[in-house]
């Protein structure tokens, strides 16, 4: 089924939304207006400003930002890990429980079905970079996460069970375009080469260590800060069954990647010294962590190199700046895994 979001919010007056908030509260705050945000991928999402409060109302694409349909058990996998992580002291907006306390209502809009949710809106802003004080909050807060479900066992889901290791050989094979540009060959080769060695490492020295449930999405965009202290963290639709190794590799990907070696491994220290003081952080953890980042930072690097070569934005200068940048960054990963083992 396709998800139109134009065509949903067709149906969706403010009798329709005020009717959707009646399930869930024994008398609904009156909306005194609503707004449509679909700044996110998946979902259509709706700011609502009611005399009470501002809530933030999800009507959930059917299908998962990994393609299976979304269901009732899956729904609940997702709502269960979200219960544990807020247990386990971990900043979340608040989830309306609705009628039946699943924490979610099922409305009929035009000719199909949808699950809906309700939360608290929470004020603050994102923040691209992090600075040193951010990114320890940040390693203290991943570290309850991963405490919290540590011991907490949902129902394993085909739809909630992938794995970086499980990433078939071709995951780290650029797309050929059917162009050739011996400028770029050699980066790519060796981006290509150093994503499927960190794969092989990674795939040999998990075995045997247990999985757990991850967020796999901790960014910027999905941290909510207010006067720099963090607020909530957000958006658990990529949460699924995988090491918890994973949950830092975003992070590292997003905040503590520099062409400087200097600034990335300050950043890097900082993540996951702050990490390693709320958890236990064994060094095969830590080195995988190492390794997992590198294996999607060359990926990332080889197709961003790739999907560059076609736009006509991008002068051969251009492309060889950031041939050398991707470069940078995946050297930086190396050395400090040099350092490490």
């Amino acid at each position: 089924m396709t998800f139109d979001r134009k065509q949903l919010q067709k149906t969706l007056t403010r009798a329709r939304l005020a009717a959707i908030l009646g399930k869930f509260f024994t008398i609904p705050p009156e909306i005194l207006s609503y707004k449509a945000n679909n700044r996110g991928k998946t979902n259509l999402v709706y700011f609502l400003a009611t005399k009470d409060k501002p809530l933030i109302l999800h009507i959930l694409n059917p299908s998962t930002n990994m393609g299976f349909t979304r269901n009732q058990e899956d729904l609940d996998y997702t709502i269960s890990f979200e219960n544990a992580v807020r247990e386990g002291g971990v900043p979340l907006a608040y989830r309306y429980p609705g009628p039946t306390g699943q924490g979610y209502v099922v409305e009929r809009l035009g000719e199909a079905i949808y699950f809906v949710t309700l939360h608290d809106f929470v004020p603050g802003r994102h923040h691209r970079s992090l600075d040193t004080a951010k990114l320890r909050t940040l390693g203290a807060t991943v570290a309850r996460m991963h405490r919290a479900v540590e011991n907490f066992s949902p129902t394993a889901l085909p739809s909630r069970n992938w794995s970086v290791s499980e990433l078939p050989e071709q995951f780290f094979e650029r797309q050929q375009k059917g162009h050739t540009n011996p400028n770029l060959e050699s980066y790519l080769a060796e981006l290509d080469a150093t994503g499927k060695e960190a794969r092989r490492f990674i795939v040999e020295k998990v075995k045997g260590l247990a999985k757990f449930p991850v967020h796999q999405d901790i960014n910027g965009a999905n941290l909510i800060y207010q006067d720099n202290r963090l607020q909530a963290i957000i958006d658990f639709d990529n949460s699924h069954d995988d090491y918890l190794f994973e949950d830092l590799v975003t992070p590292l990907l997003n905040h503590c990647g520099f062409t400087s070696s200097k600034l990335t491994s300050q950043a890097t220290h900082h993540f996951l010294d702050s990490y390693a003081q709320h958890r236990s952080f064994p060094d095969l953890e830590l080195e995988l962590c190492l390794y997992a980042w590198l294996a999607f930072q060359a990926w990332y690097g080889a197709t961003t190199l790739a999907n560059k070569f076609e736009d006509r934005a991008y002068t051969p200068n251009n492309l060889e700046s950031l041939a050398k940048r991707t470069q940078a960054r995946v050297q930086n990963i190396q050395q400090m895994l040099r350092k490490t083992v």
